[in-house]
């Protein structure tokens, strides 16, 4: 090792001592170029750490720009100097939020970086030497305007978290499937129409997400994907699942809200791990009759459909804590839904309801229920028994009598009565009952 590379060698340690030693080297050795070399090192720290920094740059700022981590969000850059390939030690790096339109080619020579995050910069392009960073494992770009990937993006095969979420991308590479350890795919607000085939060779990814793309299949070999446990397709135009879908056992959460679904697999209960389900704003007329066989479901979302009638078994989703059924057109429910001791939250408005079940009272933890914009002219007695009921919405109903229980609902903070048939009387009743409620009629 010649003295210039051992100078730079000390020059770039995380260690003041070390970096202190390599300025008094450099004042004894003319030959070496010391302004040059430091002239990289003000650049950077102006760019990265403080604009205040002049020409005096000293053991302490060099200490500074030599640590594993180096955040410059928000930071108003429009460019990063060369100098960035100096940064030996650098493991992670976070330039988001800034201006940035290109990044210098050392950037991709940094042996040691394991986290990149480059996101909301306005970047059109990724270099091809962006494959060099083979130690990278986070890749933070959402927010740009990449209408493309560098074929050499293969060649980060220690990736396990890609973000490309709201860019301008159209495909992807078929190579993307050589980046076997991915667990995180993120590529919402996209111009996606299609899926490689090599997505399927992803069989460590756990969290896939393909929000507010342009999807109308999701052809995948759902069997190779038995890690997914997240998979978020809303907003696309997907109009059916494949009939290996629910071969992924171990997703818990999933999302297709605003596709075009009207009907779901007769094999749901498959995915015996689901606590999420969001399939609102689709086109189902009715249900599977196994939908009461998901043991580990907390949040079903089966608003904005074209549902007329529900499962008997629902109510065998004891675990579930939130029932959105609203803008259907559902005439009655199950009395099942009396055996949910989980549920929390029940919205059904916007249906054709004319009564609520008998039973509704033994769903014993409910805090919030949404009824209104139906057909209800008579509540069950059973309501009082809600002792958590903390919101009651039953506006724009066809009530002319309320129960003598509601007054028992201690815990209610809401009660909206508004656009009903109620006497004076009956309003005034209950008005006394629930001295503590805010009433709306």
């Amino acid at each position: 090792m010649n003295p210039q590379e051992k100078l730079l060698q000390l020059l770039s340690s995380p260690n003041e001592a070390n970096v202190k030693l390599a300025l008094t080297m450099a004042k004894k050795n003319p030959a070496i170029h010391l302004k040059e070399i430091l002239q990289d090192y003000i650049e950077l720290y102006q760019c990265l750490v403080s604009p205040r920094l002049q020409k005096n740059i000293k053991a302490k700022h060099l200490v500074t720009l030599n640590q594993p981590e180096i955040s410059a969000q928000r930071s108003h850059l429009i460019m990063l100097p060369k100098g960035i390939g100096n940064l030996k030690h650098l493991r992670k790096l976070d330039l988001s939020d800034n201006r940035l339109t290109s990044l210098p080619d050392r950037l991709w020579s940094l042996p040691q970086l394991q986290e990149l995050n480059l996101q909301n910069n306005q970047l059109n392009a990724l270099s091809e030497k962006s494959g060099n960073l083979e130690q990278l494992q986070v890749l933070r770009l959402s927010g740009n305007q990449l209408t493309h990937l560098p074929e050499r993006l293969q060649n980060l095969v220690h990736l396990q978290k890609l973000d490309l979420g709201s860019n301008q991308l159209t495909f992807l590479p078929e190579s993307i499937g050589k980046l076997t350890q991915l667990q995180g795919l993120y590529l919402y607000e996209n111009q996606l129409k299609t899926l490689p085939k090599g997505l399927e060779k992803l069989t460590q990814l756990e969290s896939l997400d393909l929000r507010y793309n342009q999807l109308t299949l999701l052809p995948i070999n759902s069997g190779n994907l038995q890690k997914l446990q997240l998979l978020s397709l809303d907003d696309n135009s997907i109009s059916a699942l494949p009939a290996n879908f629910c071969d992924l056992k171990n997703l818990k959460r999933v999302h297709l809200s605003y596709n075009r679904l009207t009907t779901l697999p007769e094999n749901l209960d498959k995915l015996q791990q689901l606590k999420e389900l969001d399939l609102g704003n689709n086109h189902l007329k009715i249900l599977p009759e196994n939908l009461g066989n998901l043991p580990q479901l907390e949040d079903l979302n089966l608003a904005d459909n074209q549902l007329t009638t529900l499962p008997e078994n629902l109510g065998s989703l004891q675990n579930l804590k939130d029932l959105s059924l609203y803008c259907n057109q559902l005439t009655t429910l199950p009395s099942g839904l009396g055996r949910l001791k989980k549920l929390q939250h029940l919205s059904i408005s916007y249906n054709q309801l004319t009564t609520l079940p008998d039973n509704i009272g033994f769903a014993s933890q409910l805090e919030h229920l949404q009824a209104r914009f139906n057909q209800i002219a008579a509540l069950p007695e059973s309501l009082g028994a809600l002792k958590g009921l903390k919101e009651l919405d039953l506006c724009d109903n066809e009530l002319t009598t309320l129960p003598e229980s509601l007054g028992k609902l201690e815990s209610l903070k809401e009660l909206n009565i508004t656009n009903n048939r109620l006497p004076t009387s009956e309003i005034e009743k209950i008005k006394i009952s629930l001295p503590n409620c805010k009433i709306l009629v």
